[in-house]
């Protein structure tokens, strides 16, 4: 297994990181302040960008075989991020659950612009420069095209969504990693098979799910090392 990170900054008690079997870190930068944060990262995933956590008691949970090729991950104002497994999330992406900045409505003093969680369904591909804004749900198996800012949710599955606000532009369709002129069913389903015939891909419980004596694997943050 083969674990790089770098802790940028710090700050707090009891932030942690779970990984999964097989996970491995290309250059993943962990940004977090605040206290009892934490990080999971499911089995045989392949990460590099960078996680931004400000707040406490907050969770960003990546998904069994998902792929970030330098995503930007915001976590703030006591929201979490849930993204599924075998997601595919391409350079420039990013996804956040605050704007950083208030917009208030000028006459009543309101903010209108308010955190939200976001919740990733599996099997989503996001192409170059695609951002997922605060409060969004996406069903699984959909694509989201390069450069869409998706600010609404999409509970459909099998759809392309793009453009800025994003939407649906088309139905009917899926996605696969391989460049091959046709797909059987269950190349188009590996995601689906795997998940009903490979248990160990699950993501571990946190230590509150497992006994006592079987912790998951943790990372001390102001080392940078598993105990």
């Amino acid at each position: 297994m083969r674990m790089l990170a770098l802790f940028s900054r710090t700050r707090g008690r009891n932030n942690r990181v779970e990984r999964g079997v097989g996970a491995r870190t290309g250059l993943l930068v962990l940004d977090i302040i605040g206290t009892g944060n934490t990080v999971r990262i499911g089995n045989h995933c392949r990460l590099s960008g960078r996680i931004v956590m400000r707040g406490d008691n907050q969770t960003v949970e990546i998904g069994p075989s998902t792929v970030f090729k330098g995503s930007y991950l915001l976590c703030s104002e006591g929201c979490e991020i849930r993204i599924g497994r075998h997601c595919l999330f391409s350079r420039g992406t990013e996804i956040r659950t605050t704007d950083a900045h208030s917009v208030i409505d000028a006459a009543t003093g309101e903010r209108l612009n308010r955190a939200g969680s976001v919740d990733i369904g599996g099997h989503v591909w996001m192409g170059v420069g695609a951002l997922v804004s605060k409060g969004v749900r996406i069903a699984e198996d959909n694509i989201v095209a390069a450069g869409a800012f998706v600010n609404r949710s999409c509970l459909e599955s099998q759809t392309v969504i793009a453009g800025a606000p994003a939407r649906v532009t088309r139905r009917g369709v899926t996605w696969n990693r391989r460049l091959q002129d046709h797909f059987t069913w269950a190349e188009i389903d590996h995601w689906r098979l795997k998940k009903r015939s490979r248990p160990e891909l699950q993501a571990q419980p946190s230590a509150l799910e497992q006994p006592p004596d079987q912790k998951a694997p943790e990372v001390d943050l102001k080392r940078g090392s598993t105990p």
